[in-house]
């Protein structure tokens, strides 16, 4: 198995909106790319 870790700081004018989006991009990412089997999501607050 391999892991890849992702960090993104998002701008000051990233809303709350735009994160969630993004977010469910990256939870649908297993369906639409192969050998990818899970997607993890956390955030600093």
């Amino acid at each position: 198995m391999i892991r890849h870790i992702l960090l993104i700081q998002f701008k000051p004018t990233a809303t709350e909106q735009n994160i969630s989006e993004l977010k469910a991009l990256f939870e649908v990412m297993p369906s639409k790319v192969e050998g990818v089997d899970a997607v993890e999501w956390g955030r600093k607050r």
